[in-house]
C-alpha cells in the first residue's frame, strides 16, 4: 500500500520535455558558436581525484584465500589411518563429453533434419 501511495504521489499524467533543460547541448552550441566568431576554445582537463585508500594486489588477496582454504580443509581431511591424502584436482572423476556436442560432430557432415511443429 505504501509503495502504491508513493507511486501515486510522484507520478505525472503527462510527459512535457520543455520542462526539462539539456545544458550539454547547449554547452556545445556555446562553443561551437565561440569556434565560429574566432575565439581560442580551452577544454578543462577533469581534475583526478586524489588516490586514497589501499591499493590492493587482487591476484595476492586470490592466492592468500587459497592458501587459506587448501590449509583448512586440509585439517578437516587429516586421514585417521595411514591412508595417503589425495589433492582435490587428481581425485576428480575425469567428466565425459557432453552427448550434444558428440551428436553434433558425428552429424557436422550430413544436413539437420527438419523438425515438426508441435500441435498446440
Amino acid at each position: 500500500a505504501l509503495a502504491a501511495q508513493l507511486i501515486d504521489q510522484n507520478a505525472q499524467d503527462a510527459y512535457d520535455p520543455g520542462a526539462f533543460k539539456d545544458t550539454e547541448k547547449e554547452r556545445v552550441l556555446a562553443a561551437i558558436d565561440q569556434k565560429i566568431s574566432g575565439q581560442q576554445i580551452v577544454a578543462i582537463e577533469a581534475s583526478e581525484a586524489p588516490a586514497s585508500g589501499q591499493v590492493i594486489d587482487l591476484m595476492e588477496a586470490l592466492r592468500a584465500s587459497l592458501e587459506q582454504r587448501s590449509a583448512s580443509s586440509a585439517k578437516a581431511a587429516k586421514p585417521t589411518s595411514g591412508a595417503e591424502v589425495v589433492p582435490v584436482a587428481a581425485a576428480a572423476k575425469e567428466r565425459k563429453p557432453a552427448k550434444r556436442a558428440a551428436a553434433a560432430e558425428e552429424s557436422a557432415a550430413e544436413p539437420a533434419p527438419m523438425r515438426a511443429r508441435a500441435r498446440k
